[in-house]
Formats: structure tokens, C-alpha cells, sequence
């Protein structure tokens, strides 16, 4: 594979040239067929641009490609969310939380999964996993509350808790995409051990 084509598509992602991004990882997946990570970037620039249903298609060649990568599993399962593809998006974030048990925000958005589909007990306990392992990244005036009904008094809780916010975590999962992003190619050497740090960070 020619880095160069790879790392320009990366750059057009970076900068919102969305169109020419797609152009360019096709051109990556065709020099090199067997790189999960073009068309896991090719997924996320068609999902940006509203193309779901071919993001998929993407993100299921590169979990194919790679199968253990419990991103890959999580961000396919968000992408089934988009879709209304509840059950879809379960299945993907259970095997997710399967490869990346420690981490909180994965059981979180299982959780969130659960509750679309009514099923309070098994989100719930998803929760509950999550709390367990990262309270700071949960949104204790959210969904856990939801499916604790008046089992829970948010006015007992640690100011801390109490102020934590969904923005917040989406902030941090933003920037743990971003970092992934910018790592996944050009600085393969370094790659794992900042994943591990950051990794550790969100799983508490």
C-alpha cells in the first residue's frame, strides 16, 4: 500500500473534504484490499456525509478484517443507532463489551441500547457495570436514573457525580477518536501504548 494515498485521505477527513476523503481511501482499499483501517476511516467519512447504509458496509469489511477490535464493534453499533436498528446495535456493542470489558462508555451506549428496546432490567445492569468501573464518565442524571426510577437520589450523590454532564462524555469519546485517528497509521510504533493510556482513562 502507497502510506502517501492513505495518509492524504486522512488528511482530506481531517479537514472536511469529505468527498475527496472517499476518493481517496477507494484508492487506498484498492492498492491494499486487506487494511482494515481504510475502510473502517472510509465508514466514518460516509457516515458524516449521511451515507449510513454503505458506512456499514464499510465498518463490517473492516471488523472482518480485523474482528477483535472492539472499536470497530462499538462505532458499527452507534451507526445501527442511526439507523433505528436497535437489535443490530445490541448484538454489535455486547461484542464490544466482550473484547473491551473495562470500558465504562462502551457499557454505557449498551445501556442506551437497552433502553430503546425496552429492556430496563438488562440496561440497568449495563449501567451499573459502567458505574462500577468509570462513575466520572457517567451521566448519573441520565439514563441510569431513568431505569433506577426512585432507587436512586441523585441529591445523595458526590458534587462531582452530581455535575457531570452527556456533553462531557461525548467530549471525551471525541477526543479518543481523534487521537485514534491521527495514530493509526503514521505512528503505528507508538500506537498501542497510547491507546493502553487512554483506554485506561475512560475505563477508570
Amino acid at each position: 500500500m502507497t502510506v502517501s494515498i492513505f495518509t492524504e485521505a486522512n488528511q482530506f477527513l481531517r479537514t472536511g473534504q469529505l468527498d475527496k476523503a472517499v476518493i481517496a481511501y477507494h484508492q487506498a482499499i484498492e492498492q491494499n484490499p486487506q487494511f482494515y483501517g481504510a475502510y473502517q476511516n472510509l465508514g466514518e467519512t460516509l457516515g458524516k456525509l449521511g451515507r449510513l447504509d454503505e458506512a456499514v458496509k464499510m465498518y463490517q469489511k473492516a471488523i472482518e478484517l480485523k474482528p477483535s477490535a472492539g472499536w470497530l464493534h462499538q462505532e458499527l453499533g452507534l451507526l445501527f443507532e442511526k439507523l433505528d436498528r436497535s437489535h443490530d446495535a445490541v448484538f454489535e456493542l455486547r461484542k464490544a463489551v466482550e473484547l473491551c470489558p473495562r470500558s465504562a462508555v462502551v457499557l454505557q451506549q449498551l445501556g442506551e441500547a437497552f433502553m430503546k428496546l425496552g429492556q430496563s432490567s438488562e440496561a440497568t445492569e449495563a449501567y451499573r457495570r459502567a458505574k462500577e468501573l468509570n462513575p466520572r464518565l457517567l451521566d448519573l442524571h441520565g439514563d441510569w436514573q431513568k431505569s433506577q426510577g426512585d432507587n436512586i437520589e441523585v441529591s445523595n450523590l458526590p458534587e462531582v457525580e452530581r455535575n457531570l454532564t452527556v456533553t462531557a462524555i461525548q467530549d471525551c469519546i471525541l477526543q479518543y477518536a481523534s487521537l485514534q485517528k491521527k495514530l493509526k497509521l503514521d505512528q503505528p510504533e507508538k500506537k498501542s501504548n497510547v491507546f493502553r493510556s487512554v483506554f485506561d482513562f475512560f475505563s477508570g
